[in-house]
């Protein structure tokens, strides 16, 4: 049993005043404790040539063009982990999750731009487009049932910590980034259907140890496919 106490104070812009709430009580809670999952054993696959044409046709960075002028007005510079965050915050802000009616159908860039609506894969595929023209490396990681884009940042796991120290400056807060790894190094989860920021976890996933960026597992897959975008996909 637990009970949250929330001291609030509340600003009115219009006024340049705050008003205080004072403590608020939630009253008595109960939560489940459940155990951390076993890491999932799963098979790996990248670059399977029946999504490797599909993503790259769809992914388009000709069409991103005003997002990324968007996203360097807000973190200028050169490529960084902030216009990472910005890409994904951008997604969150201005497209709204829709399913497909009936069927799997996937969309373009330019068509998740034009309806502002996608689903999981519809998403990815215009982040990584988004990414890539920023001037990122993305993939695209297609699971049973869903799909996320990953973002590569750093190929020396000492420069973990500074892309998270990154992430925590983005959003104020200590958040605990997740990546997938390979040999070329490491790929930051970026899942806006999954996570409410970037590096959070994907959906259909859960840790498996007290937070590092690699002690986590998917929960119900058997396999990952893993592709990546090319950089003048179009």
């Amino acid at each position: 049993m637990y009970t949250i106490m929330l001291k609030l104070c509340v600003s009115d812009p219009t006024i340049n005043k705050w008003h205080d709430y004072g403590t608020v009580n939630s009253g008595d809670r109960f939560a489940e404790i459940k155990p951390l999952n076993d890491p999932r054993d799963y098979s790996i696959q990248k670059n399977n040539k029946n999504y490797y044409g599909k993503v790259n046709t769809l992914v388009n960075i000709s069409v991103v063009g005003g997002v990324v002028e968007e996203i360097r007005a807000s973190q200028p510079g050169n490529y960084s982990t902030l216009q990472i965050a910005e890409a994904f915050d951008w997604i969150r802000s201005h497209i709204t999750y829709k399913s497909d009616d009936g069927g799997d159908y996937w969309q373009s860039a330019s068509e998740t731009l034009q309806k502002g609506t996608g689903d999981c894969e519809d998403q990815a595929i215009l982040l990584a487009s988004i990414i890539t023209a920023l001037g990122g490396n993305a993939r695209i990681n297609i699971i049973e049932g869903h799909a996320f884009a990953s973002v590569f940042v750093t190929s020396d796991v000492y420069q973990l910590p500074r892309v998270q120290q990154s992430l925590r400056s983005f959003y104020g807060t200590n958040i605990t980034m997740y990546v997938l790894s390979d040999d070329l190094g490491y790929w930051l989860v970026v899942d806006t259907t999954g996570s409410m920021y970037a590096g959070g976890l994907p959906a259909n996933a859960s840790p498996t140890a007290s937070a590092s960026w690699s002690n986590w597992t998917f929960e119900s897959t058997d396999w990952l496919i893993q592709i990546d975008v090319i950089s003048g996909a179009s």
